[in-house]
């Protein structure tokens, strides 16, 4: 909800004072947050940034190169281009990408690609 524009949630389950107080302070230029959704947003935080600062793999059996392969294919990078750019053969890239498919049980790269969005290995570019 943040990443497409929100500045301000409530639960419907909050009491008027806290949906009056959220008004109030999205109307004066503030981010408001219940204090349930803050809580989530912070664990969701220190996840992501544990896992990009400290090199462990974004997803359980995921070692660093499959994460360097997985990134490079939801780019749209060829097998040949990912080979050449690693220094291995292309046959090497597909053993990789049958690997990290069967480890995340994912069928498809355009499945891999969700994937890799989702847990912020590539972006969208713009």
């Amino acid at each position: 909800m943040l990443e497409v524009g929100a500045t301000g949630y409530v639960l419907k389950t909050s009491a008027f004072d806290e949906l009056a107080q959220a008004i109030s302070v999205v109307r004066g230029g503030e981010l408001y947050l219940c204090s349930n959704i803050t809580a989530v947003i912070v664990k969701d935080y220190l996840k992501r940034t544990r896992t990009a600062t400290s090199g462990r793999p974004a997803s359980p059996g995921l070692t660093a190169r499959d994460r360097e392969v997985l990134q490079m294919l939801s780019e749209g990078k060829s097998t040949k281009e990912i080979a050449r750019r690693l220094g291995v053969s292309p046959k090497t890239i597909d053993r990789h990408r049958t690997h990290i498919m069967s480890k995340l049980k994912i069928t498809s790269v355009a499945g891999l690609t969700k994937y890799a969005l989702r847990e912020g290995l590539t972006a969208i570019d713009s």
